[in-house]
């Protein structure tokens, strides 16, 4: 099966590191979709993992019809 992920929190502390194992593995797994609260490190993210989607808003990622995996990166208080 082909994961085809959106990542929520892809800039954060928990984010960051997931996304570049993900990237590092087999070709198991895609980066479809990005959020994150901060405008400019979510660009820079898109760009490195080749993201269709990059938004400030949850809803779009988890909506995305190509994604078929989400990642919640966030802070357990989040």
């Amino acid at each position: 099966m082909q994961f085809k992920l959106g990542i929520l929190g892809a800039t954060g502390y928990i984010g960051v590191p997931y996304r570049k194992e993900i990237r590092e593995a087999s070709g198991d797994a895609t980066i479809i979709a990005l959020s994150a609260r901060r405008k400019a490190p979510l660009e820079q993210a898109a760009r490195e993992d080749g993201a269709l989607l990059a938004t400030t808003k949850w809803q779009e990622v988890v909506e995305h019809p190509e994604v078929n995996l989400v990642l919640v990166a966030t802070p357990d208080a989040f």
